[in-house]
Order: structure tokens, then sequence, then C-alpha cells
């Protein structure tokens, strides 16, 4: 395929297509690309395609890369393929601020790739992606019974309930996640069942929220002790309840979801994801800073795009 000079377009890791890294180039690439991008991921068959674009605006909005609202046709019509998308593209060449994020979306591309495999074990709902206390307001009804809302919907949508497990709870004192980690994964398998859910494994649930845990913390949290050295040099603070990060979100979450991260790390048989039991106090952030030192090399994507309605991912799936 030949693309007009002015477009940006990589090959890319997954498949090994030439793809666009901005909106202008996959308009540029129109429903030639989405066939043979749909067909690579499986969504599409070798007799079906992409015949036309029938919408195409971008979204404004968020922390990182560019988004892009798409309507496509057919030439096949099929209940189980969806034709409104959402393009997401990892990269925001034009805002280096935006572009940071540029990393972040090869493991959800991964893990959607994996997801498509025959057997995988994946439980996904409709999820509150960040549903810790600071998202929710309480209140008790006439029969005294304490009740729970959320805020802050931006983030809701498809997912994995290990992420919205592990997104309920990341900000959560250490302390809860030794004592009542598990007790909480019961409830919230009765729950989804009583309220008319499949019925859920607790073990798998957990499984799902260590495995997520690591991965997410990987990708996003191992730099929070670099972050903190830039800032407060040698007398940086050791736990969240440092005076000097009280009102600094920026320093006093990621740092209290690294403390959690590595509490796990250090419990956890990750071969397994079975948690051992504590031997000690729950791990204080203190302890959870000093106990570790993680070497990782830094993954690099040359480029990604998620399409979600469903969800469809690069080159692209439903689930």
């Amino acid at each position: 395929m030949t693309h007009p000079e002015n477009h940006r377009w990589v090959a890319g890791d997954q498949f090994g297509l030439e793809f666009p890294v901005d909106p202008a180039g996959l308009r540029s690439g129109g429903p030639r690309f989405l066939t043979d991008a749909f067909r690579a991921a499986g969504v599409l068959g070798g007799d079906d395609s992409v015949t036309r674009i029938t919408e195409f605006h971008e979204v404004a909005g968020s922390s990182t890369g560019r988004k892009v609202a798409l309507a496509v046709e057919y030439d096949k019509v099929a209940a189980s393929v969806h034709t409104d998308l959402f393009v997401k593209f990892s990269r925001d060449l034009d805002d280096p601020i935006r572009d940071r994020g540029k990393t972040q979306m090869e493991p959800e591309v991964r893990f959607a790739s994996l997801s498509c495999l025959s057997g995988f074990p994946i439980a996904v709902a409709l999820c509150h992606w960040n549903a810790n206390v600071d998202n929710a307001w309480f209140w008790r009804d006439a029969d005294g019974v304490l009740r729970c809302g959320l805020m802050d919907w931006g983030c809701v949508s498809q997912m994995n309930l290990g992420m919205a497990i592990w997104g309920a709870m990341s900000g959560a004192e250490t302390d809860l996640w030794d004592r009542h980690f598990d007790e909480l994964l019961q409830s919230f398998a009765a729950e989804v069942q009583r309220f008319g859910g499949p019925s859920l494994d607790p073990d798998r649930l957990r499984r799902h929220t260590l495995l997520y845990a690591a991965v997410m913390g990987i990708a996003w949290l191992l730099d929070v002790p670099a972050l903190i050295r830039r800032r407060f040099g040698a007398a940086a603070p050791d736990n969240r309840k440092d005076p000097r990060i009280k009102d600094d979100e920026s320093v006093r979450a990621p740092m209290q979801m690294l403390s959690n991260l590595l509490n796990l790390w250090d419990r956890t048989a990750w071969a397994t994801c079975s948690t051992r039991p504590s031997t000690k106090r729950s791990a204080s952030p203190k302890f959870a800073w000093r106990a570790h030192s993680i070497s990782v090399i830094p993954c690099v994507t040359v480029a990604s795009v998620v399409t979600n309605s469903g969800f469809l991912s690069v080159g692209v799936r439903r689930v």
C-alpha cells in the first residue's frame, strides 16, 4: 500500500502490517487499511471487507494519544461485527506532554490479542476503572442501610474484572489488602451472582487481579522513586502521610499504589498468583520502598492503535 508522504505510517509489532500513527493517516488508508487490519486480527473473514467509512471525526480530551470516532460499512452484514468504532492512537505527535504516554497501550494490545486464544479465561463486564474511595460517596437510607455511589465516570467501560478490582483498591491502605482482600473477593463474587450475574470463582478473580497489578505496576509505577528523588533529593518522604505531600496527589497517590504493589510482590507467588500468609505485620510504605530493588528494561512500542466499541484492538478484535 502506498501512502501520502505527509502521513506517518509504521510497521506494527503485532501483525507486521503498516498502519497509521495519526488520524490523517487513518483517513488516507481508508477502507483498504481497515479491511487488512480486521482480517489480520480475525474480526473479518477473507471473503468480507470494509467498503466505506460513513463517519470520521476526532474526539478531544483524555490524557494521552489522539482519538477518532469512526463508523463503517461492510460488504457482508453480520450482527456480531460492530459498525460504530472508537479508534485510539498511542501517540500524539503534536503534543509532547500527551505523547509521554506512548508506551501505555502496548500491554493493552498484547492482552487483547491474548484474549483471542481459544479457552482464554477472561471475565469482562461494564466496570468503573477508578472506584477508589475519593470517587465514591456514602449515605444511609431510610432503613439505616449503608449505600454507596460513584463519581468520575469518564473511564467506565468494558474491562477485565481484575482490572476493575485493582482500580478500586490500588489506593487503599496496605493493611486492607493484607487483612481483607480474600473476603472482599468473596463478597464481590456473591454480589455479582445475587444481582443476576454469573457464578465467579474468587480464586480466579484473585489471579486476574494480581496479574493485572503486576503488569500495570511495571508499566505505570516503577518510575515513582525517581519522581520523588527529583522532587525532594536525599530528604525524600518515605510514606504518604508526610506533610510535604499531603496535598500533592501526583506524588502521594502513586507512592501508595506502588507500596501496595510491592507489598503484594513480597507476599505473592506470582507463578501461581497465590498469596502467601503473612507472618509479619502488614508492610508499611517504608518497608515496601526499602525491601525491593527491581530493574526493568522499558518497553517501547513503535505505535499502536486500539479500536473499541465492545473492544476492538490493534488490528482489531472484539471481546
